[in-house]
């Protein structure tokens, strides 16, 4: 099972305890994925309608209605035919009193003629546990998150400016601080950061997925850096190497000159050991001299017959 959908299979099927979190859930999810639909012609009537691919949200939907509102929604499906091929599964409320009833106990109308409330249900995110289940809610309906061993991405997709910008200020409650970006006329509430995504599961309290998150981050991690000194080290050798090739051909060019009998003791000596050891870095040729060197010492040195074969080489020209 996907990463994201493992979180949300657990969240789907956690009926909150408390009568004030499962309102907090329902309007949530009916302000994500539900909508009202009046009918016209001589008798105007009004229905609440969810609509969801997931029948384990549909069920738990249907649950919360019933234990919140004493009522019985209508359940039917479809199969979609187009693009996605799937079942979309409705929840139907009918009647203009029941549905007003529903729609004003969840803060998601204003008055009496079901404007709605565009902003977050505020009266009923008072306590702690009522957010947190109302941000579950809401990325049940309309988030996502990247299984991180490919990527750190989390994000929720929503449609009013006004809400986005509500759901920003609620989570930055809890050290949140979602990114805000526009797709396809809708507004995009997104994390990249891992310890963001981390703290925002642990607002939903989803504990596996936190220590599955976090024990792939520290892996990611890990290989990340064994990778990044690897390549430190593979370049550090390829520059030795090449300094040493290049020294190596100073030397050939001084013994092919027949100046090498001329050198000073000591630059012969650090020849020879640069011929014998010509993988050896400055470190562990300075310590093959007799008595060793430092590694400076054998720094000014190769400089030394570095110059003496670049005399040489002018004088050709």
């Amino acid at each position: 099972m996907l990463f994201s959908s493992a979180i949300k299979d657990e969240l789907t099927r956690r009926i909150p305890e408390n009568a004030c979190c499962m309102m907090a859930e329902l309007s949530a999810f009916i302000h994500v994925i539900g909508s009202i639909h009046i009918t016209t012609g001589e008798e105007r009537r009004i229905s609440l309608q969810i609509r969801s691919e997931s029948p384990g949200l549909v069920r738990k939907i249907f649950s919360l209605l019933k234990n919140a509102f004493n009522i019985h929604p209508e359940i039917s499906y479809y199969k979609r035919m187009r693009l996605r091929k799937c079942n979309l599964y409705v929840i139907k409320v009918s009647g203009k009193s029941i549905v007003k009833r529903i729609l004003s106990s969840l803060y998601l109308t204003i008055g009496d003629d079901l404007r709605l409330n565009r902003g977050l249900p505020l009266k009923l995110l008072s306590s702690d546990c009522c957010r947190r289940s109302y941000i579950s809610a809401l990325f049940v309906a309309a988030g996502s998150v990247v299984t991180p061993e490919k990527n750190y991405h989390l994000e929720i997709v929503v449609e009013d400016l006004e809400y986005t910008k509500a759901l920003m200020k609620l989570l930055e409650k809890y050290d949140v601080r979602l990114k805000i970006s526009q797709r396809k006329g809708k507004w995009v509430l997104y994390l990249k950061d891992a310890e963001e995504i981390v703290q925002f599961l642990a607002v939903m309290q989803v504990h596996k997925a936190v220590l599955d998150f976090e024990n792939v981050r520290v892996l990611k991690d890990v290989r990340n850096q064994i990778n990044r000194l690897v390549n430190c080290e593979t370049a550090n050798l390829s520059k030795s190497a090449y300094a040493s090739m290049e020294q190596i051909n100073d030397i050939h060019l001084i013994e092919e000159n027949l100046v090498f009998k001329e050198l000073p003791k000591n630059l012969q000596e650090t020849a020879r050991l640069r011929l014998e050891y010509p993988y050896m870095n400055m470190r562990e040729l300075a310590e093959m001299h007799s008595p060793p060197l430092t590694k400076s010492g054998v720094n000014y040195r190769i400089r030394r017959l570095q110059s003496i074969a670049e005399d040489l080489r002018n004088k050709k020209m």
